[in-house]
């Protein structure tokens, strides 16, 4: 998906002073922010899901953080302008969803008010 709209969009990177090597690809949307946006977000969901706690809900915080961290860091590198971060996250962040609702629709107790029915007892 990152590699067709690069090479569809061909958006030159920003005009300033690059603090790390420009790759090949355009500056459009930026492929670090939506990886950490997939990756980091996934985690966080299935530390939620499969460990409800505190300890779970705080990590989780922290790995839903990590993506701003990378889109301003991709920013300050000269890398990106805005909008690559942006589009980044929101490409992430639809292909997590894709992921997310294939994977995990079936899990018990997924949908609010699912009771599971219990079998008849021998009177």
């Amino acid at each position: 998906m990152f590699v067709g709209i690069t090479a569809t969009v061909h958006r030159a990177r920003p005009g300033v002073q690059h603090l790390d090597g420009a790759p090949p690809t355009s500056s459009f949307p930026s492929g670090h922010t939506a990886a950490a946006v997939a990756i980091y977000g996934c985690v966080a969901i299935l530390l939620l899901v499969l460990w409800p706690g505190v300890a779970s809900r705080l990590a989780a915080c922290v790995l839903f953080a990590i993506p701003i961290v990378v889109g301003l860091y991709r920013l300050y590198r000269g890398m990106h302008f805005p909008s690559d971060v942006l589009f980044g996250a929101i490409g992430g962040a639809l292909w997590l969803t894709v992921v997310i609702t294939t994977l995990l629709p079936g899990r018990p107790g997924a949908q609010k008010g699912n009771h599971a029915v219990r079998a008849p007892t021998a009177r």
